[in-house]
Formats: C-alpha cells, sequence, structure tokens
C-alpha cells in the first residue's frame, strides 16, 4: 500500500475542492474525518481546531493508495472558513462512504505521510458520518453548532 500526502494550498478554496473531488471519485473506498487538539502545547493559535481526513483510494488492477489530508487544511472557526467546511461535509455526508472519529487527533502534518497515516489511522472510535452523526462531528471542529453559526 501507498501512502502520499495532499500538498496543502494556503487557499482554503482549493483545499476543499480537492477534498470534495476525492469523495466524488468512484474509486474512492472509504474517507474518514478527523478534528485535532485545540492547541498546540502552549501555543494559542485561532485556527485551531483543524480537519484532517485519509482516503482509501483504490487504481483498479494496481493497488489502494491511502492519501492524507493534514496540516493546516480547512478550520471551521471563523465565518468565512465555515462555508468550506460546510460544503466538504454536505458532500461527505451523502457520499455513503465517510466516517470520522469521535476522538482528536495529533497534528500530524509534521510526520512522514506513512507515519501521518498510521497515526490517523489507529483512531478506534470511528462513526459513519451522516446527517444524524454530522453534529457530533462538527462539535469537534467548532464550538458553536452548524444551526447556530452566525
Amino acid at each position: 500500500m501507498t501512502v502520499i500526502r495532499y500538498l496543502n494550498s494556503d487557499n482554503a478554496d482549493l483545499n476543499a475542492n480537492a477534498i470534495i473531488d476525492i469523495i466524488k471519485d468512484k474509486n474512492t473506498k472509504k474517507i474518514v474525518f478527523f478534528a485535532t487538539y485545540t492547541n498546540r502545547g502552549h501555543q494559542p493559535d485561532s485556527v485551531l481546531p483543524l480537519m484532517a481526513a485519509i482516503a482509501e483510494y483504490e487504481i483498479p488492477s494496481i493497488e489502494l493508495i491511502h492519501i492524507v489530508f493534514d496540516g493546516k487544511f480547512l478550520t471551521a472557526v471563523c465565518k468565512p472558513r465555515y462555508s468550506e467546511v460546510k460544503s466538504v461535509l454536505d458532500q461527505a455526508e451523502s457520499s455513503g462512504k465517510a466516517y470520522f472519529s469521535n476522538e482528536r487527533v495529533l497534528f500530524t502534518s509534521e510526520f512522514e505521510a506513512e507515519n501521518a497515516a498510521s497515526t490517523l489511522s489507529s483512531m478506534s472510535k470511528i462513526e459513519e458520518l451522516n446527517q444524524s452523526t454530522r453534529k457530533k462531528y462538527f462539535s469537534l471542529l467548532c464550538n458553536v453548532s452548524e444551526a447556530d453559526y452566525p
């Protein structure tokens, strides 16, 4: 199995569109979303937590690839960025192949891609992302519910 990392853009729209394209792709078998911890040691950061994900993508007759989406990928803690997260979650929810971890994860962007994939894949509490569980995942990304978002 090969592991690759999506090279994040500074443009949140590009990041959101990249993961939406992966979700829509028929070769994507599964995608698991994560929320990072809300701080990095003693350094407060106003954009935390961040969304992270790992997708299982199958190249027919070749192999299964894990694609890691981490780093300063997407955040829902400010209004301008919420729209990108909402678009991703709308697509994920309707895909039938999206899941999420209900435990916060480490910041894996400084790990080698294989170690990042291993760390994210080791999360044991995974739930299907659907209409009834979406609010549970969103609560890990933001302290305001989607329904109450201004």
